[in-house]
C-alpha cells in the first residue's frame, strides 16, 4: 500500500474517513490513524512506487500503540475497535476503494488474514521484535508532580492551622512549587510509526 499519487485534499480525505467509518463501524480517528501510518511508511521508502506490506503496516500500528498504551496494547486496539489484523485489512482496502491510498498489483486483502488476533497478540509482537513497554515516564512524572503539589499544599495549609512551624510551611511551599513545575514540563514526544 502506498499514498495515492493524485493527492486528495484534506476535506476529501476527511469525507472518505467519515463515510468509511459509517460503513465499517470503526471510529473515524482509527481510520485516519491507519491512513497516516501508511503515508508515513510510504514516505520512508526510497523508490517513488514504494509500498508497505501488510506485516509492516500492522507492526507499525502496534509499535505506535505500544507508545501510548503502556503494557496494554490490547486495550488500545479494543478502544479503536480493531480485534485482528483482518480489521486493519478491511480499513486498508476501504481506503483503497475511496482512493485515499493506492494498492500495488501484488497486494490483496487476504495478506492481512491471520497475522494477529487481539487475544493472541504476543506471537506477532515477538516475530516483529516489538517489546511491550511496561513503564511510562510520562505517567510517572504526572503522579510524582501531583503528589508533590498536594503534599506541599497540605503543609502550607497545616501551617495556617498551627499544626506545623513556618519553616515546614516554607518547605511545603517549595515542594508544591516543584510539583507544579514538574507538571508543567512537557512530556517527551515518542517517535511515531
Amino acid at each position: 500500500m502506498s499514498e495515492q499519487a493524485t493527492q486528495l485534499s484534506q476535506n476529501q480525505k476527511d469525507a472518505a474517513f467519515h463515510t468509511l467509518a459509517d460503513e465499517l463501524g470503526i471510529p473515524t480517528a482509527t481510520i485516519a490513524w491507519i491512513s497516516a501510518s501508511v503515508s508515513v511508511l510510504s514516505s520512508r521508502k526510497e523508490s517513488v512506487s514504494a509500498h508497505s506490506n501488510s506485516r509492516e503496516v500492522c507492526a507499525a500500528l502496534l509499535r505506535d500503540l505500544n507508545q501510548f498504551y503502556t503494557g496494554d496494547i490490547e486495550d488500545g486496539l479494543r478502544q479503536m475497535r480493531i480485534l485482528s489484523s483482518e480489521d486493519i485489512g478491511r480499513v486498508i482496502w476501504g481506503l483503497v476503494s475511496k482512493r485515499v491510498i493506492q494498492a500495488g498489483a501484488e497486494d490483496s486483502v487476504s495478506q492481512f488474514d491471520g497475522l494477529f488476533r487481539i487475544d493472541d497478540l504476543d506471537p506477532f509482537l515477538g516475530s516483529e521484535g516489538i517489546r511491550r513497554k511496561r513503564f511510562s515516564w510520562a505517567k510517572c512524572k504526572r503522579y510524582v508532580s501531583w503528589v508533590a503539589y498536594i503534599l506541599g499544599t497540605a503543609l502550607v495549609v497545616a501551617s495556617y492551622a498551627k499544626l506545623v512551624t513556618s519553616d515546614v510551611a516554607w518547605i511545603g511551599w517549595a515542594v508544591g512549587m516543584a510539583g507544579f513545575a514538574l507538571f508543567r514540563v512537557p512530556d517527551p514526544n515518542p517517535k511515531r510509526f
